[in-house]
């Protein structure tokens, strides 16, 4: 298979474009299929059980997403990814006239679903229910436990698979995916799942990551960051996420360990298709 592949990424740009990227895709995949997927689970799992507040982010992004994307946001009729995810839920349960069956496809805490339903409650819909499907056993139970101290138990449930081999059991009227997708090796997959799962009447939301595999930045932006980064004196180049010193910018590929970016730029291509 290694030969086949390395066969392929040579002359996979000699390929008409659109098929050229399909390519691309399908090796890119298959890379991460023919590494130890388990080892990466592993990775992953361990990171996240400890991870209790995912949201705890340094002031900049903050200040960013508040000044640059907020307003973005606001031009579309929500402020947030919670109130994108509560008012498309709501007008979705209005014009199917039922309690809706939600699913959020790597929940993680479950922070967000329990913000949603809150959300959901104080809107007036009585009758809903959300299922948090994670791989990461430490994660739902800590929804669990939010879930209980919000009154919500009722309305959440709690289901441990890997969304890269997941199908529902069942059909849902709302999936929901709030930064999850850039974690996702087998997107195809996924989203053959998703529209199963929802057929023809329902709905999916997402909000996510969807710039560079492994966030690393475009060669546009590498160019001017790099630039911009020989102006920074010495003491302002310290990494503070990766604790180093970083006298030339190094742009860190993510997925190294774990899925995180994994196949970022592949999801928006993919929903369009």
């Amino acid at each position: 298979m290694s030969r086949i592949s390395t066969l392929l990424r040579r002359i996979a740009p000699r390929f008409p474009a659109a098929i050229g990227v399909k390519l691309q895709r399908l090796l890119r995949s298959r890379s991460i299929a023919d590494q130890d997927y388990d080892a990466r689970v592993r990775q992953e799992t361990e990171r996240f059980a400890g991870e209790i507040d995912v949201n705890a982010l340094p002031g900049i992004f903050h200040y960013w997403s508040h000044n640059h994307v907020r307003p973005m946001e606001e031009a579309l009729g929500f402020a947030n990814p919670d109130e994108l995810f509560a008012k498309n839920i709501l007008k979705h349960a209005a014009e199917i006239a039922r309690a809706p069956v939600i699913i959020s496809i790597g929940s993680g805490n479950c922070d967000t679903e329990v913000r949603v339903a809150t959300a959901l409650r104080a809107a007036g819909l009585a009758q809903f229910t959300i299922e948090c499907l994670d791989l990461t056993e430490a994660m739902l139970a800590r929804g669990r436990e939010l879930a209980q101290a919000a009154g919500l138990a009722a309305h959440l449930r709690f289901t441990r698979a890997d969304f890269n081999a997941w199908r529902a059991a069942g059909r849902y009227d709302v999936v929901m995916a709030n930064q999850s997708l850039h974690h996702v090796v087998e997107l195809e997959h996924l989203f053959d799942a998703i529209a199963e799962a929802m057929g023809d009447t329902g709905i999916f939301i997402t909000s996510d990551m969807i710039g560079r595999n492994g966030h690393q930045r475009w060669p546009e932006a590498l160019a001017i960051l790099q630039e911009f980064w020989a102006e920074l004196p010495p003491t302002h180049r310290y990494n503070q996420q990766l604790r180093r010193q970083e006298d030339a910018f190094m742009d860190w590929d993510c997925s190294a360990e774990g899925f995180e970016g994994v196949r970022a730029q592949d999801i928006l291509p993919l929903l369009i298709e």
